[in-house]
C-alpha cells in the first residue's frame, strides 16, 4: 500500500493522491475490518478508488453496501451493450456504378427511404489520386488502429444529420500516429521534412461523406417526413382492401359452366350457386393490384438505392417485403386465367388451385409487418425491441412456468370437477383464468372446482404481477437513457451554433497558430530522428559487411559507365 505512497520528511507522513471522501471509509477498513461504502458515490469510481487501495470489488465488502456497486456496475454494462447496438451496421459498398455523383444520389435517396448505414469507402488510385493511394497502401502495410466510433459519440455528433452517411474525424486517429512515430523508431514513413501534419493527416484511413447546406438538409428532413406518410398510407391501405377481400358482401361467386360471373346481392346468391367458391369484386381486385404494384416499385427501388446488394437482399426486411408480394402475384395470375375462362368445365383444379391459394393468402399479413420499417425509425420501437431481445431469457422463464401451472391446474380442475371431460380443455381454462381473460366457454360445477379455479386466479394474478415488472424495469433503463443521449446530442448541436456564430478572440487566434506549429515542429523533428536512425542502422550494417559496400560500389560504377554511353 506505501508503494504509490508519497513520504514528507518534513510532517513526517504519508500522502497518499486519493479521493478523501473515500478514504474514511479505508481507514475503517483496517480499524474493524469490514468495508462499508458511502452511499452517493458513483459506482465505477468506488470500483477503481478500491483498486487503488488494493481491495479488490466483492473482498470484506458488506452485504449491505454491495449492491449499490454491482447494481451501478450492471447498469453501466447493459447500457454499454445497448449503446453499441444503436450503432448504424458497417458495411462495404458496392460499386456498380462509380460515378460520384451517382453514389451521392444513391446516399441521399437512402437516407429518405431507409435508415443509413456507416459506410466505409476504401481510398483507391481512382477516386482519390496518388497521394491518398499511397496513403491507403501506408496504412493497409501498416494496420494503423483505426477510431471506432461509439454511440454516444454518434449522438454527439452531428455529421449524421448534415451528411449522407456517419464520418469518423481524423483528430484521435493523428493523435494515435503521432504517437506512433514517437515511439516507434522502426517505422518508416514516406515523409519530407517540411510536409508535416498536413501529410499525417492524408495518411488516415477516412469515412467519405456528402456535406449537406443547411437548405438541402431541411429538404431531406421533409423528404424523410413525406415517405414515411406515404408508406404508412400505402401499407394501411393494403391491409383495409386485404381484409374487406374477405368480407362476403365484397365477394362474387365464379361459375365453372362457362358463363361469366356476374355481381348479384349475397344475400340472393347464397343458395343458388352450384360452387362455393368466390372471388373479390372487380373493384376490390383492382386496388389489390394497384397497392401490389405500388410495393414491388418500392422493393426495386430499395435493390436499385441500397449501399450494398449482398445485406439487403439477405435482410429480414427484404424477406418480409418478397413474401408479402408472393400471395398478391399468384391472385393476379389466378384473376387473369379465370377472366380468359382457362377453367371451363375444370371445376376439380380450379377447386385445388382455390384450395392453395386459400392457404398462400395467408402470406398476406406479412404486409402489417412492413409497418415495422417505418416505425424502427423511432426511438422507443428501437428500445423495446432491443428489450425484448435482452430479456428473452427471462420471458421464455415466464412463459414456461405459466404453462407449468396452467398444465397443473389442468389436470387439477379435471380430475375434481365432472364439466371438463379432458385435460386439454382443462388446461385452456387455466391458461385464460390465469391470464384472467375469463371467456366463460368453461366453468366450474362443484365445490372443489370452485376452490381449484381460485387458487388457479391467485396464482396467475401473483405471476403476473411478480415477472412483467422484469421487462418494464428495463424497457424504462433504455428508454431513459436513449432520452439522455438525444438530449445531449440537441445539446451539442446548439453549442456548435453558438461556436459558429461567436468570433474567436485574438489570443485565442494566436493560442490556435501556436499549438499549430508547435505540433508541425513536433512531428518534423520526430520524422527526421526516425530518417537518421534509418541511416544510421544502414550505415552500421555497411560495417558490418564489407561486402555491401564493394556491390555497392559497382552498381555506381556502372550507371556511371552507362549515363556515359548513354551521352
Amino acid at each position: 500500500m506505501l508503494e504509490d505512497a508519497m513520504w514528507l520528511p518534513d510532517e513526517r507522513e504519508y500522502f497518499f493522491e486519493r479521493d478523501p471522501g473515500v478514504f474514511r471509509f479505508i481507514h475503517n477498513y483496517l480499524r474493524y475490518g469490514e468495508v462499508h461504502l458511502p452511499t452517493g458515490f458513483c459506482g465505477p469510481l468506488l470500483e477503481k478508488e478500491l483498486d487503488e487501495w488494493g481491495i479488490p470489488l466483492g473482498l470484506d465488502i458488506q452485504r449491505c453496501c454491495l449492491g449499490p456497486v454491482i447494481s451501478s456496475k450492471f447498469k453501466v454494462d447493459s447500457l454499454r451493450k445497448f449503446e453499441n447496438h444503436l450503432e448504424p451496421d458497417i458495411i462495404k459498398p458496392s460499386y456498380w456504378i462509380h460515378s460520384p455523383r451517382w453514389q451521392a444520389f444513391r446516399a441521399k435517396v437512402w437516407q429518405v427511404i431507409d435508415v443509413a448505414p456507416r459506410v466505409i469507402h476504401q481510398s483507391t488510385m481512382k477516386h482519390r489520386g496518388s497521394t491518398d493511394s499511397n496513403a491507403f497502401s501506408i496504412t493497409s502495410r501498416y494496420d494503423y488502429p483505426s477510431r471506432k466510433v461509439s454511440a454516444s459519440d454518434d449522438c454527439l455528433n452531428d455529421d449524421d444529420d448534415d451528411g449522407v452517411e456517419a464520418q469518423s474525424t481524423g483528430r484521435d486517429f493523428s493523435r494515435s500516429l503521432a504517437n506512433s512515430v514517437l515511439k516507434n523508431q522502426s517505422l518508416r514513413l514516406p515523409l519530407q521534412s517540411g510536409e508535416g501534419l498536413n501529410q499525417l493527416l492524408a495518411v488516415q484511413p477516412r469515412l467519405i461523406i456528402s456535406s449537406l447546406s443547411t437548405r438541402e438538409k431541411l429538404i431531406m428532413r421533409w423528404a424523410r417526413r413525406l415517405y414515411v406518410t406515404y408508406e404508412t398510407l400505402i401499407v394501411t391501405a393494403a391491409v383495409l382492401v386485404f381484409m374487406l377481400s374477405t368480407v362476403d358482401q365484397y365477394r362474387i361467386p365464379i361459375r365453372t359452366d362457362g358463363s361469366s360471373p356476374e355481381v348479384e346481392n349475397s344475400t340472393q346468391n347464397t343458395g343458388t350457386n352450384r360452387t362455393s367458391i368466390t372471388l373479390p369484386i372487380p373493384s376490390i381486385v383492382k386496388m389489390d393490384v394497384f397497392f401490389s404494384i405500388t410495393i414491388t416499385i418500392d422493393v426495386l427501388t430499395r435493390m436499385v438505392f441500397c449501399p450494398a446488394i449482398r445485406p439487403w437482399l439477405f435482410s429480414l426486411y427484404t424477406l418480409i417485403d418478397i413474401l408479402s408480394l408472393v400471395p398478391f402475384y399468384c391472385e393476379l395470375i389466378l384473376y387473369e386465367m379465370i377472366h380468359h375462362k382457362a377453367f371451363v368445365n375444370a371445376e376439380d383444379w380450379l377447386v385445388r388451385l382455390m384450395s392453395i391459394e386459400g392457404y398462400v393468402v395467408i402470406l398476406k399479413v406479412f404486409v402489417v409487418l412492413r409497418l415495422f420499417r417505418v416505425l424502427r425509425r423511432h426511438r422507443g420501437t428501437r428500445v423495446l425491441l432491443y428489450t425484448i431481445r435482452t430479456t428473452f431469457l427471462d420471458m421464455c422463464i415466464i412463459v414456461i412456468l405459466i404453462l407449468e401451472s396452467a398444465l397443473f391446474f389442468g389436470a387439477a380442475i379435471y380430475f375434481t370437477d365432472d364439466n371438463f371431460n379432458n385435460i386439454p380443455r382443462g388446461f385452456w381454462w387455466a391458461l385464460i383464468t390465469m391470464s384472467t381473460v375469463g371467456y366463460g366457454d368453461l366453468v366450474p360445477t362443484h365445490t372443489v372446482g370452485y376452490v381449484v379455479a381460485m387458487i388457479c386466479v391467485i396464482t396467475g394474478t401473483l405471476l403476473m404481477s411478480y415477472t412483467i415488472p422484469v421487462l418494464v424495469n428495463h424497457f424504462i433503463l433504455y428508454y431513459d437513457h436513449a432520452d439522455q443521449l438525444a438530449m445531449v446530442k440537441q445539446m451539442h448541436r446548439s453549442a456548435k451554433r453558438k461556436a459558429r456564430s461567436r468570433n474567436m478572440s485574438k489570443y485565442a487566434q494566436k493560442a490556435l497558430s501556436s499549438a499549430r506549429v508547435l505540433m508541425n515542429n513536433t512531428l518534423n523533428n520526430a520524422v527526421a530522428k526516425v530518417n537518421s536512425t534509418i541511416q544510421l542502422s544502414a550505415r552500421t550494417m555497411e560495417v558490418k559487411d564489407p561486402g555491401l559496400v564493394v556491390e555497392k560500389k559497382q552498381r555506381a560504377v556502372s550507371e556511371d559507365n552507362l549515363s556515359m554511353g548513354t551521352n
